[in-house]
């Protein structure tokens, strides 16, 4: 009788414990999501500016005074600051603290989707997502795309590609596979492979248009894109994430065309359309989606 209650003790001690990492786990994904969104805000401002993101120290853009510690603390800064510059007054856009938050918000959702059985795919969408998230808000206000996020995005899909082969050997255990699974649906090397050579067919495509017409149809940086995320995400999410991209772009764009003022095209005069925001809006939601949504569509129709 003693040892079966030592053992119903230990038991329960051993639960309670377990609760209690899982819960720090997600404490720490959350703070960690914030700290590299604060960062992900010098990329944003830095980047396109052409600043080094190392030095100088973080400094107000209007009075050039650098920034204490406590007034780089995520969301907590900018609420207790009142949104507004310690030193100067100036208002601080409120993107600062929605960059902070998405980040936090998104890294959970990966942790949600990924963290419980494979770490490795994890880490990687970790990375992929955040330069996501600075793409988007850098193409938004600046109509490019830096190469070097998709060199990023890139080394991922190429990081995956080369790890999901070897797993495939079973040289090491499938834990550390970088392939995307949902039920009988999985993205390994080949699929992404596939993709590659799919967004290779849509640059010649979008080349022999251009030529026909004698004028831009989409930005280079939206093709390098492509490539990058082929790789991460193979064929299908690829073009799941185009199609949502372009279904976002007509939904936003069209209905508000006056309130959002676009730059101009110089050569063809017409407005031109920042397609970066809504690529990775799109790639984003076929990366958590997708795969349920191909799994409905193939279960509807018993393929």
């Amino acid at each position: 009788m003693v040892l079966r209650h030592v053992l119903i003790c230990l038991l329960s001690n051993l639960e309670a414990l377990e609760i209690t990492l899982e819960v720090i786990k997600w404490i720490l994904v959350a703070i960690v999501g914030l700290c590299v969104g604060s960062f992900l805000n010098v990329v944003i401002y830095r980047l396109p500016n052409g600043i080094n993101l190392a030095k100088p120290r973080s400094f107000c853009p209007t009075c050039n005074h650098k920034l204490a510690w406590y007034d780089n603390i995520p969301v907590f800064a900018w609420l207790f600051l009142k949104g507004k510059c310690r030193y100067c007054g100036t208002k601080i856009s409120p993107r600062y603290m929605v960059v902070e938050l998405l980040t936090m918000g998104l890294w959970l959702l990966t942790y949600y989707y990924f963290g419980h059985y494979n770490i490795s795919i994890c880490i990687v969408t970790f990375i992929v997502i955040s330069c996501f998230i600075a793409i988007f808000f850098i193409d938004a206000k600046h109509y490019i795309i830096p190469d070097s996020l998709v060199l990023i995005i890139g080394g991922c899909g190429l990081v995956s590609v080369i790890m999901s082969a070897i797993t495939e050997t079973g040289i090491i255990p499938l834990e550390w596979s970088f392939n995307i699974y949902f039920s009988s649906i999985s993205i390994g090397w080949a699929e992404r492979l596939i993709g590659l050579g799919i967004t290779v067919v849509i640059y010649l495509i979008v080349s022999l248009i251009e030529k026909l017409l004698d004028r831009e149809i989409i930005g280079g940086g939206d093709l390098k894109l492509f490539a990058a995320v082929s790789l991460f995400l193979g064929a299908r999410l690829l073009l799941l994430g185009i199609f949502f991209g372009a279904v976002f772009a007509l939904l936003v764009e069209l209905p508000f065309a006056s309130l959002l003022k676009r730059n101009t095209d110089e050569e063809g005069g017409g407005a031109i359309l920042p397609f970066g925001p809504y690529l990775t809006l799109g790639f984003t939601v076929a990366l958590f989606y997708g795969l349920p949504l191909i799994n409905l569509y193939l279960g509807l129709f018993s393929i």
